[in-house]
């Protein structure tokens, strides 16, 4: 009784919640984010709506249409991760090369239920389909991640604090996508040894109806972090790679250690450090330099990113509140958000990173 009081909960609620967020996204849909996010939901609306209404020998019958889906989600969700973070995103010759695994599929499957094919034959090519469509998913949803994981490190090319513009939910969500999909391919292997497990099905559904209120949710929310076309246009390989990119020429070495000095000096005596909203542009702008100068200066010259040399200079302003006695009249998080952290999580893991030791540790230590 409780198991099936869960499956309903589960199938009739995802159901309202997906038309729910697909309603309320489809109110502005200026945003290409927001119209991708429409078409993952969709996919999951549809899914429900087969658990609630459509019949087990129905179903089987719709296996093709299903097909198809796996085929779908994978592009739609990579696109998604590169439109939230690029403003310029448009559904070029790209976005329409990524569906051709999707088009070549349905041909098949045309090709399949047209000819007069023996029907082990048939079951075969669906199978296969299954598989190639299951892998295609993986395929998009892993290179999803990395995408993801390349931008994040690109943040810190522009940004002293990253937390504002860090998306750490879209983390979640892509770990939490590929934990349902290595859960329904566990759970479908499963059942076909051990039939009794038919009923832990319903928390499978129930993690899809958790999955789409959390994306959902999130993605109403999320106007975009749009990084800097130069940035953008880089990621297409690494961060790392874009570190090592062709920056404008800052001079011969004595000109480039001269906005050296005078880099030290403006973040010093202005202590410009403390500023929890510093960014590259604008302390380009400080220093008379485009953001592309002062970005060629950190990576190739001093070789470090925007947000670790201004965050060395947050740890060493820290120390020196400590060696000062100020730990005796604020907390260290207090201290902290003086010298330009932005929150206690950030303060503590580039401490720790920096020193070796928690802020505690460290105050304790000396």
């Amino acid at each position: 009784m409780f198991v099936e009081f869960v499956y309903n909960l589960s199938v009739y609620g995802g159901i309202s919640l997906a038309a729910f967020l697909i309603f309320l996204l489809a109110k502005d849909l200026r945003q290409l984010s927001k119209r991708i996010l429409i078409g993952i939901l969709l996919h999951f609306l549809i899914l429900f709506v087969v658990y609630a209404f459509v019949s087990e020998s129905i179903a089987l019958q719709l296996i093709p249409f299903f097909l198809i889906l796996l085929y779908t989600l994978g592009p739609l969700v990579y696109t998604y991760i590169l439109a939230v973070y690029d403003a310029q995103l448009r559904l070029d010759e790209a976005f329409y090369r990524r569906l051709i695994p999707a088009g070549i599929a349905t041909i098949i499957m045309l090709v399949c239920y047209l000819a007069p094919l023996p029907d082990a034959t048939r079951l075969g090519i669906l199978l296969a389909l299954s598989i190639t469509g299951l892998a295609v998913l993986w395929w998009f949803s892993i290179k999803a991640y990395r995408q993801l994981r390349i931008y994040r490190k690109l943040l810190q090319e522009e940004y002293a604090n990253v937390e504002s513009y860090d998306l750490g939910w879209l983390s979640n969500w892509m770990i939490g996508l590929l934990l349902l999909l290595v859960a329904d391919i566990l759970l479908g292997l499963s059942l076909s040894v051990f039939p009794a497990l038919q009923d832990y099905l319903h928390l499978n559904v129930l993690g899809y109806a958790i999955f789409i209120v959390y994306i959902g949710y999130q993605g109403l929310s999320q106007d975009g972090v749009f990084l800097p076309t130069r940035l953008i246009k880089s990621s297409a390989t690494s961060a790392s790679a874009t570190a090592k990119q062709s920056h404008p020429a800052l001079g011969d070495e004595e000109a480039v250690e001269q906005y050296i000095k005078k880099l030290a000096h403006i973040i010093q005596e202005e202590e410009l450090f403390r500023q929890d909203d510093l960014s590259l542009r604008s302390l380009a702008e400080r220093l008379t330099m485009t953001d592309k100068q002062l970005s060629s200066l950190l990576n190739q010259h001093l070789d470090t990113s925007f947000y670790t040399y201004i965050n060395q200079y947050r740890v060493a302003a820290f120390k020196e509140a400590l060696a000062n006695g100020e730990a005796e009249h604020y907390t260290l998080l207090a201290i902290a958000l003086d010298c330009g952290f932005s929150s206690k999580s950030s303060f503590n893991r580039i401490f720790k990173q920096q020193t070796g030791l928690t802020p505690t540790a460290y105050k304790n230590s000396r």
